[in-house]
């Protein structure tokens, strides 16, 4: 099931809860109001229906407004076609309590004409035959009239007592709340939705990202490896063919496995040593070459050409042929964490203004993969310059399928 039907269903479920409520309670409280010692069949349905009779407009009015008004600002973005509808909504639903709500005091009757201004029936006498009562008549408002506590002011109805004796503006502003409320929920989630989306994209930009970063890597490090074998033709052609397969090893990791979202650590422990060896035979023993890699490393995925890069600027960069030259690489895996160190010597020479593309699209990468979970430190000095890499063995796979 999609994302999208699995919130409109979340978002159904909580209407049908709500609704399903609303024409429960009612059963409920003439339940618990009544005598429990009673049977179930002396139980008033006809009470029941007469309040589910008043609830009945409210359900239609939010089924009109949910499945066909509403959607005309979520969808649509129509604001004034939405806020105009449903304000001759309200207004129909308002005129229609008013024409079939009575008032909720039916039996407030017209004084008789008999009954003049100021002038009151005489009382009863009492029918058990004591003392007749004193006469105590309402007062009537005129001159010198009492006050007591709690009176209105002439003039002033109380605002509980309008809407006792007008449902309609009480109903009506109940339906307001409704279709705010119906409102709300749909743009909550229209929110997670749109959030939902936007997190789609920018995994989509990061893949995309991921992939532009790996294309450039794939040429940065072919056209470094055959400007060494071009060098090894002229000075040793037999090196030059040991060369050639190592680069078929090489390009056949490339090809199958470096454009593979990870790959294990043990093909990328591999790679490494190909490459390293490859460029041993350039080199033979005029560079110090040291390797500490694990001939068993876990069984754990990593991004495919993490670490050549700075494999590659060592041997770029760390080699002279007038002075002493070192490479020393390092990997090991413990306590969750794969560390990686590549130290070479450092010699002055000409900038290069293409150097450090592949060292700059690593650590793009990494800061895409690993976020602010991973340490990347530069040590550089006078004669040597070290690069110390720590990533956890797991990581966000943006470029996953």
């Amino acid at each position: 099931m999609k994302y999208e039907s699995r919130l409109k269903l979340q978002e159904n479920i909580i209407y049908g809860v709500v609704w399903a409520l609303v024409f429960t309670i009612p059963i409920l409280a003439l339940y618990l109001s009544g005598n429990k010692e009673e049977s179930v069949t002396s139980f008033n349905w006809n009470q029941v229906f007469s309040i589910w009779k008043e609830i009945v407009p409210f359900f239609i009015l939010f089924l009109l407004h949910n499945f066909f008004i509403a959607p005309i600002l979520i969808h649509k973005q129509q604001k004034g076609i939405y806020f105009t509808i449903a304000f001759c909504l309200l207004v129909l639903f308002a005129a229609g309590q008013a024409v079939f709500n009575t008032p909720k005091h039916p039996d407030r009757m017209i004084p008789p004409p008999e009954m003049e201004k100021n002038e009151h029936p005489p009382l009863p006498p009492d029918s058990y035959g004591g003392p007749q009562l004193p006469d105590v008549r309402p007062n009537d408002g005129g001159p010198g009239a009492r006050r007591f506590e709690g009176d209105n002011p002439p003039g002033r109805q109380n605002l509980t007592r309008i809407l006792m004796d007008n449902p309609a503006i009480t109903n009506t502003f109940i339906a307001f709340l409704l279709l705010s409320m119906n409102l709300g929920i749909k743009e909550y989630f229209r929110s997670v939705k749109n959030q939902r989306e936007t997190e789609e994209l920018r995994q989509h930009h990061l893949e995309q990202e991921l992939e532009y970063l790996r294309y450039q890597i794939n040429p940065h490090f072919f056209m470094n490896t055959l400007n060494n074998i071009h060098a090894l033709v002229d000075i040793d052609p037999e090196q030059a063919k040991n060369t050639i397969l190592e680069l078929s090893r090489l390009m056949r990791y490339l090809l199958y496995d470096g454009s593979r979202p990870t790959i294990s650590l043990a093909k990328e422990t591999e790679f490494l040593k190909h490459y390293i060896a490859l460029m041993r035979l350039r080199y033979s023993d005029q560079v110090r070459i040291e390797v500490d890699i694990p001939e068993d490393v876990p069984d754990v995925q990593v991004p495919p050409l993490l670490f050549i890069s700075f494999v590659e600027n060592a041997f770029k960069h760390g080699i002279s042929y007038q002075s002493e030259s070192f490479i020393m690489v390092s990997l090991n895996v413990r306590e969750g964490f794969i560390s990686f160190s590549c130290i070479n010597s450092k010699h002055e020479r000409n900038q290069d203004p293409h150097s450090g593309i592949g060292l700059e699209n690593t650590q793009k990468r990494l800061k895409l993969l690993y976020h602010d979970e991973y340490t990347f430190n530069i040590n550089e000095n006078a004669k040597t310059y070290e690069v110390l890499l720590k990533i956890p063995l797991s990581y966000d796979q943006v470029s996953g399928d």
